[in-house]
């Protein structure tokens, strides 16, 4: 029992470290920090290396806001199972995938525009 405590606190611990860091080193304000951690819980998610880390830590893992992006990519992993890859995306009367398929758009955005260097323009 004392054990399992533990292992919660190190990986929640270790969780909240990488975003101190990623923060303090790196400069990342908190909102980009948030995205980076949703996206990352939903692609370990996606890749099957988040499972073993909640099985492992339980709420260490599943409490910080990477564990959002892991509930949010196992809802749509079971959906896709019980329901088949093209129709949940592309099922005429489900409100969800319209905002599932701009979520991902967004996402595509949100990476390239870490990755490209913002032109500000004077207005003044």
């Amino acid at each position: 029992m004392l054990m399992d405590y533990v292992r919660v606190f190190i990986v929640g611990g270790i969780i909240c470290l990488i975003a101190q860091v990623m923060m303090d080193y790196f400069k990342m304000q908190t909102p980009y920090v948030m995205v980076t951690y949703v996206t990352t819980g939903v692609v370990l998610t996606f890749l099957g290396l988040y499972e073993p880390l909640v099985k492992f830590a339980a709420a260490g893992a599943t409490v910080p806001i990477i564990g959002f992006g892991y509930s949010l990519a196992t809802g749509v992993i079971k959906s896709i199972q019980s329901d088949g890859f093209f129709r949940y995306f592309f099922r005429r009367y489900n409100c969800y995938s319209w905002w599932n398929s701009s979520s991902y758009i967004l996402w595509i955005y949100y990476v390239s525009s870490i990755y490209s260097k913002s032109k500000t323009i004077n207005l003044y």
